[in-house]
């Protein structure tokens, strides 16, 4: 039966999955029992995760990082596409905001391009929500009054 954990509070993005999955591929080449593979992840961020995950239960090592493997690539990404790339606190905060409303398990796939100026857009299981600035002022220049004047050539003579 395949264990069930909440993924969500050991990585939060697509990267760390990555970053996550190479060195458990690396280090599976160098250690053979589940307690080495455990020790080999000491001192590296993802400690809790490998620990919590790998037990000396009877399936072999191979077989629970296959599982491991195999969860951590369904999870679903939730896209957000930022003017800037984001800090580690403004991912913390956008993954925490998600969390509460999603209410699963999801990873962050964050992309950066200026040309929103700034919010971001949304995309989640086919769903896309654009709450940038760049439509807000689109927005608003299409609506304003004088708009259709300033699309319009002068009807002034020269």
């Amino acid at each position: 039966m395949p264990k069930t954990i909440k993924f969500s509070e050991y990585l939060k993005t697509k990267e760390d999955r990555s970053r996550f999955l190479t060195t458990l591929s690396q280090a599976r080449l160098a250690h053979h029992t589940p307690d080495q593979l455990v020790t080999a992840f000491t001192s590296t961020p993802d400690h809790n995760l490998i620990s919590t995950w790998i037990d000396n239960s009877s399936s072999s090592l191979s077989d629970q990082i296959r599982e491991l493997q195999t969860q951590l690539n369904s999870l679903p990404l939730l896209t957000l596409t930022l003017a800037i790339p984001p800090d580690q606190d403004l991912i913390d905060t956008l993954h925490s905001w998600a969390q509460s409303h999603l209410k699963t398990d999801f990873l962050l796939d964050l992309d950066v391009n200026p040309t929103i100026i700034g919010g971001a857009q949304i995309a989640y299981q086919g769903r896309f929500h654009s709450l940038t600035l760049a439509d807000a002022l689109s927005q608003a220049i299409t609506t304003h009054p004088l708009s259709s004047q300033l699309s319009q050539p002068s009807l002034t003579s020269t």
